[in-house]
C-alpha cells in the first residue's frame, strides 16, 4: 500500500511540475486515488482470507 501511495504522490508531483500548477492539485488527487486503491486491495484480501477459514 505504501508503494502505491508513494507512486501516486510522485506521479502527481511530476504532473504538477510539468503543468506549472502553483497548488499541488495532481499530487493530492493521485495520492487520494492511490489510498483508495490500496484500501480496496486490503479489504479484498481480508475478505478472501476470511472466506478460506
Amino acid at each position: 500500500m505504501a508503494i502505491l501511495i508513494i507512486g501516486g504522490a510522485l506521479g502527481g508531483q511530476y504532473l504538477d511540475e510539468q503543468s506549472g500548477n502553483e497548488k499541488p492539485v495532481y499530487t493530492v488527487v493521485f495520492s487520494l486515488i492511490a489510498v483508495a486503491i490500496g484500501l480496496y486491495l486490503i479489504i479484498k484480501e481480508v475478505l478472501n482470507i476470511t472466506k478460506e477459514d
